[in-house]
């Protein structure tokens, strides 16, 4: 395409085809220089605001992808790629309502749109009407049965209604279909924490890393056995891995040992809201209440 250009330089599709494959190899900024010589040449090029959008949300730039959505609406009114890229949008700025919308109006438009239904079921899920969710990712499971990421916020919906066999069901599923699905990994581990299952519990807070470590029960004994495995741990996974180890030496009886774990996840990654929420239920275990 660099060529094309170089010989071609109003060439609005060859800047549009190589905004895409900078946008595949994850350089947002030049892709979207690239979408906007094309919107340039051609102003109603409905798929560059898309795509342009679609850069704009990865790198967080919420009003204008905003923007480029609403734009792609209105040049395109009976296209469901508009309305479903806004929705996600806005299912990551939790306005569910407002993402349930969208979802609804490319639904109305395209009927049999499984990631319509498994995108909905999320806006359902993320606004806590657990009953509309498990419909609509039933309905997506119906026209793509091998859709492991509506088994999985199906078993979120279960979850939290604490229907927990169902909920382990399609956690199970939703990784038979998808080995490397993390969020999968991590949702069965609280479901099997809540069971009081810690060593499949801590298994899949490894898997969900991308660790391979045998734990054949769960004990201080085992828990020391991360160390290692810990110290080779991305900052934000040995965050994550180090809260769940708390978790685990909480329940165990080990309150020092979880205090330390949750203060250097907390240390990695200051922003964790459940790391401060576990070390205060720890420290008013122990009568710490300053």
């Amino acid at each position: 395409f660099n060529t094309v250009i170089a010989y071609l330089p109003n060439y609005a599709k060859a800047y549009y085809n190589r905004g895409c494959a900078r946008y595949g190899l994850g350089d947002y900024s030049t892709a979207i220089e690239d979408f906007s010589w094309a919107i340039h040449f051609i102003p109603d090029y409905v798929s560059a605001y898309l795509n342009r959008g679609n850069a704009q949300r990865q790198l967080g730039h919420v009003d204008a992808a905003l923007e480029d959505f609403e734009r792609s609406i209105q040049l395109a009114p009976l296209s469901t790629r508009g309305y479903c890229n806004r929705g996600l949008l806005r299912l990551d700025l939790a306005n569910y309502a407002g993402a349930v919308r969208d979802f609804d109006y490319a639904l109305k438009l395209q009927p049999q749109f499984p990631r319509g239904y498994l995108w909905r079921g999320a806006a359902w899920l993320g606004g806590g009407d657990y009953r509309l969710a498990i419909k609509d990712l039933n309905r997506a499971l119906a026209l793509q049965p091998d859709c492991a990421k509506a088994y999985n916020h199906r078993g979120l919906a279960y979850f939290y209604q604490s229907d927990y066999q169902q909920a382990l069901a399609n956690f199970d599923q939703a990784i038979a279909l998808s080995q490397d699905f993390a969020d999968a990994y991590n949702n069965r581990a609280t479901l099997r924490t809540e069971l009081g299952d810690y060593t499949g519990a801590m298994a899949d807070y490894c898997k969900a890393l991308g660790l391979n470590l045998a734990l054949p029960d769960v004990s201080p004994q085992t828990l020391d056995q991360l160390h290692q495995v810990l110290q080779d741990c991305p900052a934000t996974g040995k965050a994550a891995l180090l809260n769940n180890r708390g978790n685990t030496r909480a329940i165990l009886g080990d309150s020092d040992g979880a205090l330390n774990d949750y203060t250097e996840a907390l240390r990695l990654e200051p922003t964790c809201v459940d790391g401060y929420y576990n070390r205060g239920l720890v420290r008013l275990y122990l009568h710490h209440y300053e």
